[in-house]
């Protein structure tokens, strides 16, 4: 006998794992000078190109200095193929 199954996995399903669960954030220095980074809002898309996955993060960055506050944001988008290894 023999068992033959098929999984898929939809972009929202891959998308609510990666905002639940691959969230960063770091925090350097006080109140005064320190810098802190935030990563988060992740949004994926499949199947735009042929057999590629594509993750698009949201960063916050805020330089705090006693003269002038610095607030950025920047959208990045990384691609690569998925890949599945059934041994593992």
């Amino acid at each position: 006998t023999g068992c033959a199954s098929q999984y898929s996995i939809t972009e929202s399903e891959i998308e609510q794992y990666l905002n639940k669960d691959m969230h960063f954030e770091v925090k350097q220095g006080n109140k005064l000078i320190g810098v802190s980074l935030k990563l988060n809002d992740m949004q994926v898309v499949l199947g735009a190109k042929p057999n590629t996955m594509a993750v698009t993060a949201a960063t916050v960055i805020t330089v705090n200095n006693p003269l002038l506050p610095i607030h950025a944001k920047l959208k990045t988008t990384f691609e690569a193929v998925p890949w599945y290894d059934s041994n593992t």
